[in-house]
């Protein structure tokens, strides 16, 4: 009863569903590992949720370790013990796979490569990162799949694809591409600075917002009046980021003038 009880507190100011099901797991791990010797492992987690599990597992006696595959990794995942020196880098189970083109392939995009992956039969919290370059690419996956992936994922769309597993240093990250939007809003609703930076009118973006295509911080948000705040991420499903850079102040006309970061 004490464990159920320290379960519904752990949980009980999270109302989204999804995450809710993800900290369920963590807990379970995290209540077998301190039953017992060993070590347990997460799913790969985006940052919000990988924000909530650190949250969760402040408040127990267990030794993490974090990793995503590579230093700049936004999906991570972790291993819990007892003991910082039950576990190492190799217990994380990650392995970094080389996708390379028989063919032209530079109009490839992480959709694509996601799709492909999710089309063997993968689950998503299995794929860590997709580093997509123009012409390549490195998927960070649970290396019990690697063998699979390898044998079974021949192309990507319509382009025949060769992958072998390499060394996570191998991993080529893109430099950051970005347009700036330097633009005023009525206010720093979602929806408007939202509709400013991906070239939408309010209203469709409202709807993107309303249909859960949308999150802030890599947490999903269905409200369009959710307040906006300097360096806060934006999300869309399927048009990429926009990070709101800077707030400059009021114009005569009443306006907010802000400075936005398109992320491509």
């Amino acid at each position: 009863m004490e464990l159920q009880r320290e379960r519904q507190r752990q949980l009980s100011h999270v109302q989204d569903y999804d995450a809710r099901q993800v900290l369920a797991k963590l807990i379970d791990k995290a209540e077998i590992v301190l039953r017992r010797k060993g070590s347990e492992i997460t799913d790969f987690l985006d940052p919000y949720h990988l924000d909530l599990a650190k949250g969760i597992l402040r408040s127990m006696e267990l030794a993490v370790l974090e990793g995503g595959g590579y230093p700049r990794a936004e999906r991570r995942r972790l291993v819990l013990a007892n003991s910082i020196q039950q576990v190492t880098e190799a217990d994380l189970n990650i392995s970094v796979l080389h996708l390379k083109g028989d063919a032209d392939c530079t109009g490839l995009s992480h959709r694509d490569y996601l799709g492909s992956l999710l089309g063997l039969g993968l689950r998503r919290e299995k794929v860590g990162d997709i580093v997509v370059q123009p012409d390549q690419a490195w998927v960070i996956l649970d290396s019990s799949l690697s063998g699979f992936v390898r044998q079974n994922l021949l192309r990507v769309s319509r382009v025949p694809v060769r992958v072998e597993e390499v060394s996570s240093d191998l991993v080529e990250t893109p430099a950051a591409s970005q347009r700036e939007i330097r633009t005023t809003v009525p206010s720093l609703r979602l929806d408007a600075v939202a509709g400013e930076g991906y070239g939408l009118s309010r209203s469709k973006m409202a709807a993107e917002i309303a249909g859960g295509k949308v999150k802030v911080n890599w947490r999903p948000v269905t409200q369009s009046s959710f307040a906006l705040g300097v360096g806060d991420v934006i999300s869309c499903r399927g048009l990429g980021r926009v990070v709101l850079a800077e707030v400059r102040g009021s114009t005569k006309k009443g306006r907010i003038a802000i400075l936005l970061q398109r992320l491509k």
